[in-house]
């Protein structure tokens, strides 16, 4: 499969703070791309100049055959953003702003189907019966799942979302996460920065950041597999407590060597937060 997303030495300075300093990626057609990384390590920055919002100060930039910066029109017709804060106009209404993001996609006029595109996003994100009511009366949350519905409006074949469940209750987080998956199955192509775990596993793969780099792409299930299991069995004759890295290979050996009854096991295994935050502490 060839790679949707290609970025080579890719560096972006603030002054004399390098926020970028060296990133390599890929990214396949179709594929649902998390970026995860701690506070300051680069990843709204890595997608603000994927999507075109950022020029870098070097290394090279290809998505979808476009090269960046100087064939960003091109993409832009095809892309769509979610920002990590809001850009909405406050003074207009949530089916106003639905209308304006259309229009910047098709230039010669919208067509008769507008509306039935604008309630189908719009009852997807569940603000149907707000849709004519200003933005500046919308809590937080409400004002996020709009921000995702002007990213999706008009169909992009690339998706980049900046923290899209940040503030939003946990079934309709679940809700997003199956039309992500629904999208995908159509070919659009999903890069998403998060903070958020759970998301992480929702992920085909992940890209780990810290200081402007990235240091490891993986699957969540073979992140999980850094892990280690502890183990603790009660049996008559005492308690012993083993820890593994290997799960299914090594406790059925221990089992075995026990003598004596098992009265009880109690079984804790890393959680992917464990390993995260375990590998972006660890020193380099």
């Amino acid at each position: 499969m060839s790679s949707f997303v290609e970025v080579k030495g890719l560096r972006k300075s603030f002054g004399r703070i390098f926020a970028l300093n060296g990133v390599n990626l890929e990214v396949q057609e179709g594929e649902i791309f998390g970026i995860l990384g701690p506070n300051g390590a680069g990843k709204t920055t890595l997608v603000r100049i994927l999507s075109t919002l950022l020029k870098p100060s070097a290394g090279e930039v290809s998505i979808a055959g476009f090269r960046l910066p100087s064939q960003d029109y091109g993409l832009k017709k095809m892309m769509g953003y979610m920002p990590q804060s809001p850009s909405l106009y406050e003074d207009l209404s949530a089916r106003k702003n639905l209308e304006f993001f259309l229009n910047l996609q098709f230039h010669n006029g919208l067509g008769g189907s507008t509306q039935n595109k604008i309630d189908h996003i719009l009852e997807f994100v569940e603000l149907k019966d707000r849709k004519d009511d200003l933005i500046s009366t919308f809590s937080s949350g409400m004002k996020q799942r709009l921000s995702l519905a002007c990213a999706l409006i008009h169909k992009p074949k690339i998706l980049f979302l900046d923290e899209p469940t940040a503030g939003v209750d946990p079934r309709l987080k679940r809700a997003f996460w199956d039309y992500f998956k629904k999208l995908k199955q159509e070919g659009t192509t999903i890069i998403i920065t998060t903070h958020q775990l759970t998301d992480a596993e929702n992920c085909d793969r992940l890209a780990l950041m810290k200081k402007g780099k990235v240091f490891l792409v993986d699957t969540p299930s073979h992140l999980k597999n850094l892990g280690t299991s502890r183990i603790r069995i009660t049996r008559k004759s005492g308690v012993k407590e083993l820890e593994i890295s290997n799960f299914s290979e090594e406790f059925p050996k221990h089992l075995k060597e026990i003598n004596g009854d098992v009265l009880r096991l109690d079984i804790t295994s890393d959680t992917l937060e464990d390993i995260f935050l375990r590998l972006t502490q660890d020193a380099d």
